[in-house]
């Protein structure tokens, strides 16, 4: 790398093994992205731990290559050597090749720990762990569930109330830092016209089950979703309408929440590549958020990406409470709700000025959510000299 090419920055996550799940590829796209725009060359790894299928290097090559410019990436295989390359990256071919790529970079981001390769790891100036998933993160740590918080040098979470006296989410002896979730907004201009009713792009349950931790049981989206699935009998001027995974063993709850009112597409349907996940969220009237169990009964203050990218479409954002009021303005564009009859409200709320709240929700996004600005911060308090 010549004196003169821009500093390079590693990104570690999954999306290989997740083909067609265009929103779980898109929160790595936010991070990417903005990262160049602020004047990094960014390098995404990602490394299956199974035999390498066809699907995951194909999806793997087409999420990198979606932005243009591609973004340079290096996919690892089970044993961690070099499964394939970004169509954008032709300086990589060997193992050996990326550790230099990783040595020579500013820092290592590290998304949910899932680069476990010490070697690579090691080669990293400055590791940076970047927690999204709130409260089964810090309480694994906690439980020796998990090592993957070890070895780093700087810590943060979208749980932003996480370290305060009344969340009882454990800081694992580490020093946080608070971030929201970025969005690139280039890549998600407002719509003017939405098409379809409030919507979510969802999991049911996920991959885990509830967890246990010091006599109480926390749980997961299923469990706080059955609360208001009553809600569309009460509003018959609102579609609600969700693109979620359900496995066969959820088909009576797929029936209940058609029994109750509810639209169910199948989330590869609505929204199973990056442009189609964009269209649905830019199609919608706005979110209807409900979040997992153990966001709302800690008080974590997490926010979703998936919000974070219908505020950016000018789409505002009914989100149950999850602490945000000491976050996000919240009141125009972002209504906040703890209760079936709080959300009946809210949504009525939202109907009786509904482009106010549309132009309120793209502000929001601009002036709190901008990648740039979110990065930007996030690297000076963990110790990154900005471009």
């Amino acid at each position: 790398m010549s004196a003169s090419s821009p500093p390079r920055i590693v990104v570690a996550g999954a999306v290989a093994q997740k083909p067609g799940k265009a929103g779980h590829a898109w929160v790595f796209l936010q991070y990417l992205l903005g990262l160049r725009d602020l004047g990094f060359r960014p390098l995404f790894i990602d490394q299956v731990h199974d035999p390498l299928q066809e699907e995951q290097r194909l999806w793997f090559q087409r999420v990198l290559s979606f932005p243009d410019p591609p973004l340079e990436g290096v996919l690892l295989d089970a044993q961690g050597g070099v499964a394939a390359l970004s169509r954008s990256l032709r300086e990589a071919g060997a193992r050996a090749d990326c550790a230099a790529l990783v040595e020579e970079s500013v820092a290592l981001i590290n998304v949910q720990g899932y680069l476990r390769d010490g070697e690579l790891m090691q080669a990293a100036r400055r590791r940076i762990f970047l927690d999204i998933d709130p409260g089964f993160t810090q309480m694994w740590q906690d439980l020796g569930l998990t090592d993957f918080l070890d070895g780093h040098h700087a810590y943060a979470t979208v749980g932003g109330r996480i370290g305060r006296d009344d969340c009882p989410i454990p800081a694992c002896g580490k020093s946080w830092i608070h971030f929201l979730p970025p969005v690139h907004l280039p890549s998600w201009p407002p719509v003017s016209r939405p098409s379809s009713g409030l919507t979510s792009v969802i999991s049911w349950r996920g991959a885990y089950g509830p967890l246990e931790y010091r006599g109480r049981t926390y749980g997961l989206r299923v469990h706080e979703f059955r609360r208001f699935w009553d809600l569309p009998s009460g509003i018959d001027d609102v579609r609600f309408q969700l693109a979620i995974d359900l496995s066969p063993a959820d088909e009576t709850d797929r029936e209940s929440l058609i029994s109750r009112g509810w639209e169910v597409l199948p989330s590869r349907e609505a929204a199973g590549d990056l442009d189609s996940y964009r269209d649905y969220i830019g199609s919608s009237l706005g979110e209807f958020l409900v979040a997992k169990n153990i966001y709302v009964d800690t008080r974590c203050g997490w926010f979703s990406d998936r919000s974070a990218c219908y505020l950016a479409s000018g789409r505002p954002v009914l989100a149950q409470d999850t602490g945000l009021g000491d976050r996000l303005p919240a009141g125009e564009g972002l209504l906040i709700f703890s209760t079936p009859q709080e959300a009946t409200r809210q949504i009525r709320r939202l109907l009786d000025d509904y482009p106010a709240h549309a132009r309120a929700a793209r502000r929001l996004a601009e002036r709190h959510l901008d990648a740039r600005r979110v990065l930007r911060r996030l690297l000076e308090q963990a110790g990154v000299e900005p471009c």
